[in-house]
């Protein structure tokens, strides 16, 4: 490929490379992985060449997953590509109007926006994200959904559903940019404590949790898992039932359906908000519980699912058939094989 190679390879050096981001993991290395060179030089078994912490070609095709570096911007810049697509999994375009995130998260994104996301839609790319919303705050681009695949499946098969047995545990597996959920959280510990259920409600904040809501006894607060660990983490850690509920704003309705994924690799009965992402995806009382924005029907749900262990055994079990369906890596695998124009026989 040249000399640009060589600039890509000085900035970022394969030893120090970074790990990949959630969203390279989910909608690109989930599906191909075994296709991308370690290093900046490919072969002809893995012809994918990563070019920094968050690009990848294949030839003269191009594939930018979520931000770029300046270093790789300019190295991107100096190379004429036959094609490039984006792939973006939040709303970035609205992240600084998006008060319900973190100040620092927020001005990161904000600033991103400002500078370098200009910098790559220049490069005339195609838009490859998992929701209309998404896609259409890049108006005048070509567009393409793409769902994120289940990465639990890489491992083999998806777990059954936890075993009661006497304690319900519960998850809430959302990280630092979903901390305004977390009164309502708090709110619906608080009901499942009065009401006298045995519940642990794991959240992983570390020090970013609020004192008072840290001092639950319902809650347990662990340190966030490092995105390299998690998915060792889902194969090792097990809960009943998992909460994913989504703030009534642009941003946070925006967002991709990854926690159905990984409700799934831990075994959980998902419980959701009644809106996008999720409304549409998930079949209340089906393969998941649909609630509203009132804590008491959180908590309520996730009563009535304590005292009916075989139905809570259920929506975990046809949870994760949702999953593997929706979430299948091949998908992804057959979605990035025809765009850089691999060899269709390595699939």
């Amino acid at each position: 490929m040249g000399w640009w190679r060589k600039v890509l390879g000085r900035a970022v050096g394969a030893s120090d490379r970074p790990p990949p981001l959630p969203t390279a993991d989910y909608y690109f290395l989930g599906g191909i992985d075994d296709l991308v060179a370690a290093g900046s030089q490919p072969s002809a078994a893995r012809p994918v060449a990563r070019l920094g912490p968050n690009s990848w070609a294949h030839g003269d095709r191009l594939v930018i997953i979520r931000y770029l570096t300046a270093e790789e911007a300019e190295a991107v810049e100096a190379r004429r590509w036959r094609s490039v697509h984006y792939v973006v999994d939040d709303l970035l375009p609205a992240a600084a109007a998006s008060d319900e995130l973190p100040a620092d998260y927020r001005s990161r994104l904000s600033r991103f926006v400002a500078t370098m996301l200009p910098r790559i839609l220049a490069l005339g790319p195609v838009i490859v994200a998992p929701s209309a919303a998404i896609l259409d705050a890049f108006p005048g681009f070509e567009r393409v959904r793409l769902d994120p695949c289940c990465l639990a499946l890489r491992g083999g098969p998806l777990p059954p559903p936890t075993p009661f047995e006497g304690r319900l545990e519960i998850a809430f597996l959302g990280t630092r940019s979903h901390a305004g959920t977390l009164p309502l959280l708090a709110r619906v510990a608080a009901r499942l404590e009065a009401a006298g259920c045995e519940t642990r409600l794991h959240l992983y904040f570390g020090r970013h949790l609020p004192r008072e809501i840290a001092a639950s006894r319902t809650i347990v607060n662990h340190d966030p898992v490092p995105w390299a660990q998690f998915r060792d983490f889902c194969g090792r850690t097990k809960f009943h039932v998992a909460l994913a509920p989504v703030q009534d704003t642009p941003f946070a309705r925006a967002r991709s359906i990854t926690k159905v994924m990984d409700h799934a690799a831990v075994g959980a009965a998902g419980i959701y908000s009644d809106r996008a992402p999720f409304a549409g995806s998930v079949t209340h009382a089906v393969d998941g519980l649909l609630v509203g924005d009132d804590a008491i029907d959180w908590a309520d749900a996730v009563l009535h699912l304590a005292r009916e262990p075989e139905r809570m055994a259920r929506l975990a079990a046809a949870g994760a058939t949702l999953a593997a369906t929706l979430g299948d890596p091949r998908r992804v695998r057959d979605f990035w094989i025809a765009t850089l124009g691999l060899d269709p026989s390595v699939t």
